[in-house]
């Protein structure tokens, strides 16, 4: 006796084809918020990382915070850098600027793992030992630019283009945290977020920045809206606090602590200025 195998008919296996692709449709989606609620996590590690670094740079300096976006010369004294490859890099000579931006004077604090600060993307090349002076010196630039993290440069340690240091240092910028004893709300004070660059003919793209722009300094310079902020002053370069991961931006707070906040909450000026009272107001120089 001869026994027939009975196949699938073809209606049996397009209901069985589209059972697969409506359980793909739905887990699809899953895997994706997934994904990125673990790169945020992974980001909050890395903000709470620096934020230790920021922490023992106060302790070595007497609780004094790290300066900002300083000028080059601050109470008669450059700052000066020196990577492992060897290289000394000072501001009290041309182009100053890679020394200036934050990243280059925090990352000794990080054992000079780049990799922290530049927790969206792969950072760029580093100085080596065999590298010339100008050839160090090209790499620790493209390295300051783009950090995943900008900070809070208006209104903790000081910037020098929104009245930071108000003519010859050490007199300083009024509306500026310089010390520890100065922060009245440690767990509400900015220190860094996540920082897309935007202003100055740049739309689009997940460049990290140097800077965190608050929302109002001199004037408005972005606001929260639905899709996270909308830029307003947009004739310059801007780090606007943008979440790479939804719409949460991951930020750092004074007293150590990281979270991922969300861009209506950040769009309060009581979080960025450590003396402001109401959530619109803006600095006087």
């Amino acid at each position: 006796m001869t026994r027939h195998r009975r196949a699938f008919t073809l209606i049996e296996l397009l209901v069985v084809v589209s059972i697969i692709a409506l359980l793909i449709g739905v887990l699809l989606p899953a895997l994706g918020a997934a994904r990125r609620s673990a790169k945020q996590l992974k980001a909050i590690n890395a903000n709470r990382q620096i934020m230790v670094a920021y922490t023992a740079y106060q302790e070595d300096y007497d609780g004094h915070v790290l300066f900002a976006y300083p000028p080059a010369i601050v109470d008669g004294q450059p700052f000066v850098v020196r990577p492992p490859s060897g290289q000394t890099f000072s501001t009290d000579v041309d182009n100053a600027a890679p020394v200036i931006r934050y990243p280059a004077r925090i990352a000794p604090y990080l054992q000079h793992a780049w990799e922290i600060l530049y927790d969206h993307d792969a950072p760029p090349e580093r100085p080596a030992s065999s590298d010339s002076q100008s050839q160090a010196w090209t790499k620790l630039y493209a390295l300051s630019l783009f950090p995943t993290f900008g900070i809070n440069s208006v209104y903790v340690g000081g910037d020098l283009g929104h009245d930071g240091f108000v003519g010859d240092a050490p007199n300083r910028g009024q509306h500026v945290v310089f010390e520890r004893g100065e922060v009245r709300r440690p767990s509400e004070l900015v220190v860094f977020a996540d920082a897309v660059q935007r202003g100055g003919g740049v739309s689009t793209g997940v460049n990290g920045y140097h800077l965190a722009a608050p929302p109002i300094a001199r004037g408005r310079q972005w606001r929260a809206d639905r899709d996270g902020a909308v830029v307003v002053k947009t004739g310059e370069f801007l780090g606007v606090p943008l979440g790479r991961y939804g719409l949460a931006v991951v930020t750092g707070f004074f007293d150590g602590h990281a979270a991922a906040t969300p861009p209506s909450d950040l769009d309060d000026m009581r979080l960025w200025n450590n003396t402001a009272t109401e959530p619109d107001e803006d600095y006087t120089p």
